[in-house]
């Protein structure tokens, strides 16, 4: 079976310890109070839909500190509270058009895409940092886990709850979230977070298992981080211990929704053990979908299974 980390034998059974400090959980449950004092300026306003049994919206909210998060509300035209899916895109996305979410409202649910603060799409990245950084995101901030770009991230993520929590067309009870890649590890640490999901789909997760990604992958976005310490070692130490504040690995035992996971054990972005690591942790119902010729993509049986297990769960 090919693979260019870890034989599948060996990956079912490798389960690395946590690396939170002692702080992880204080460090969030105040970010999460922080966030939660901070108003939501939800608005939204409709754009063309392509069919008249299709609502979209263009929202706009108030992510951490002030952010301004923008994405797209696609809504059954109809009456009635339905089940919602969150979905996070990939790195450096959004990639998907508008009718790459229809197949949702169409099956009678809502569906909210945002973009991710500071990538391509609308959303504002509107923290000033006190030190530089080495190319993409992966390194802003990184000194420095009040300040890190990815704490933002994560808890905008957490405010697209309570955007989709206000919508007169949402059934709060019936959430689910949703994404591969940075989209995949975004999901893990909202569900992580926030006990409000109902269900979660991670396609190769990106964000896990920083310690093992960074030995073992050879390509961007890890090796932002790798190419940062290769220039300067003596923030080495740092670098790590600010990473253990969002790696997946340490949100994965908190997730209590049912979870399906891919993995392709010939992905190099997203290394085969960094998944696994971190599927090995979780405790919740779990499904792991393994694909030994896959890279870094999906395929049609785990794209057929997403609305599956969705269905199953919500």
């Amino acid at each position: 079976m090919p693979s260019f980390d870890m034989p599948l034998k060996e990956l079912k059974k490798y389960k690395p310890k946590p690396t939170r400090k002692s702080d992880f959980y204080k460090f969030w449950e105040l970010s999460l109070k922080e966030l939660k004092k901070e108003p939501l300026h939800a608005v939204r306003k409709p754009i063309d839909s392509f069919t008249d049994k299709v609502k979209i919206y263009k929202i706009q909210y108030q992510g951490f500190r002030g952010a301004k998060i923008a994405g797209r509300f696609y809504v059954p035209n109809k009456k009635g509270r339905f089940p919602v899916l969150l979905h996070l895109h990939g790195y450096n996305g959004p990639y998907d058009a508008k009718t790459a979410f229809m197949m949702w409202p169409l099956m009678d649910m809502a569906l909210l895409e945002i973009d991710v603060r500071g990538q391509a799409g609308e959303s504002v990245d509107n923290t000033l940092y006190s030190t530089g950084a080495f190319s993409g995101h992966m390194t802003k901030g990184i000194l420095s886990k009040e300040e890190y770009y990815y704490r933002g991230a994560y808890l905008d993520s957490v405010k697209a709850l309570d955007f989709l929590c206000q919508c007169d067309e949402v059934d709060p009870k019936r959430i689910g979230v949703l994404g591969g890649s940075q989209g995949g590890g975004l999901t893990l640490v909202t569900c992580g977070l926030d006990p409000r999901p109902k269900v979660a789909v991670a396609g190769v997760p990106f964000l896990t298992h920083f310690d093992r990604a960074m030995e073992v992958s050879d390509t961007t976005p890890y090796t932002e981080l790798t190419n940062y310490i290769r220039r300067y070692p003596s923030y080495e130490k740092q670098i790590h211990e600010t990473l253990t504040y969002f790696d997946t690995l340490n949100f994965a035992d908190k997730i209590s929704c049912p979870t399906l996971v891919s993995v392709g054990l010939m992905d190099n972005i997203c290394p085969p053990s960094t998944v696994f690591g971190m599927y090995n942790n979780l405790k919740c119902k779990k499904e792991i979908m393994i694909n030994p010729y896959a890279g870094h993509e999906g395929w049609f049986d785990y794209n057929n299974r997403i609305p599956e297990w969705i269905m199953e769960n919500i």
